[in-house]
């Protein structure tokens, strides 16, 4: 059976912050580190930049993993919404052609009488 529930669970808001951090605020700040590094004679500059990445690639993977977890669940959600909703104009529609069937009976025994 295939569990469809993501693998973190994050409000969207979090998420959506966390996508940031890792689309925009680590790479920009691992080329400034890198960048900047040997002008002013920061420590460590090549190890600091690697592990910046590779924690970078990290979140990457399981934020991308996540959302995509995410809408999965959530459009299976969505279709058994739909599908509820379609099962219930069904029976709705069934239900006015059967008070139609019977209010054209009723119509036609008042025009016999």
């Amino acid at each position: 059976m295939e569990n469809n529930s993501p693998l973190l669970q994050l409000p969207p808001a979090v998420l959506q912050a966390a996508q940031w951090v890792a689309l925009v605020l680590l790479p920009a700040f691992t080329t400034l580190w890198l960048a900047l590094g040997p002008i002013w004679g920061l420590p460590a500059v090549q190890e600091v930049g690697a592990t910046l990445t590779a924690i970078d690639a990290f979140l990457g993977t399981v934020l991308g993993v996540t959302a995509q977890s995410l809408a999965k669940a959530q459009s299976a959600a969505s279709q058994a919404t739909t599908q509820a909703l379609l099962a219930e104009l069904e029976s709705v529609k069934s239900e006015l052609a059967a008070l139609k069937d019977n209010g054209g009976d009723a119509d036609d025994d008042k025009k016999q009488a």
